[in-house]
């Protein structure tokens, strides 16, 4: 999945269709999208996997057709799987979730989803802020925070976009947004910082 998926909604039915035990082909809807394939013969070598995985499920030579198509694509346009589709998925890693996505959840103490406009405005100056804050730590020789804070933060984009292509949205940020957060407030706080430092040397 590698070779192909960007982690937009929808390319998870496949392998939802393996897990869940569901009855499917390779003329299923959904199944079998054109990012899965750069040839008609590629496409007949798919269609077959997919027939033959339908049809037995966890299947290994079925598995190990897939494998070598993979390492096939990887080898034919290494940028595509090492550098393009990891950074279309470190992009949806770190925007706004996306609506088709969460459209079934109300909080109703936070007017969800009606405030749901609100979340890009977040998202906007989080990371801003959230670069002004690693400006200000490289400014300061702090680099032992920096590395803690934006550290943590590029190593969970960089692993998640490489490791989990089919499962990709913030959700799966959650765990370094608190660092993000600190980040924002060292770089909303720095030009207040900087004022009273002014004053005080007044």
């Amino acid at each position: 999945m590698r070779t192909w998926c960007t982690g937009a909604p929808g390319e998870t039915y496949l392998a939802d269709l393996v897990v869940f035990g569901r009855p499917f082909d390779a003329g299923t809807p959904g199944v079998i999208l054109p990012q899965m394939y750069d040839s008609p013969a590629e496409r007949e070598r798919l269609v077959d996997l997919v027939n033959r995985l339908g049809r037995n499920r966890l299947d290994p030579l079925a598995d190990a057709g897939l494998v070598e198509l993979a390492h096939e694509r990887t080898a034919a346009n290494p940028l595509r799987t090492y550098w393009t589709l990891p950074l279309e998925r470190a992009r949806r890693l770190v925007e706004p979730p996306d609506t088709r996505t969460i459209h079934w959840v109300r909080i109703v103490q936070l007017g969800w989803p009606r405030t749901f406009v609100l979340f890009p405005i977040f998202y906007a100056m989080a990371w801003g802020f959230g670069v002004v804050g690693s400006v200000r730590l490289v400014a300061g020789r702090s680099w032992l925070v920096l590395a803690l804070l934006a550290g943590s933060v590029a190593v969970r984009v960089a692993f998640h976009s490489f490791a989990v292509p089919h499962q990709v949205g913030p959700r799966y940020f959650v765990e370094a947004m608190p660092m993000l957060v600190a980040l924002a407030a060292l770089g909303i706080s720095w030009p207040l910082d900087l004022m009273v430092r002014r004053k005080v040397s007044r």
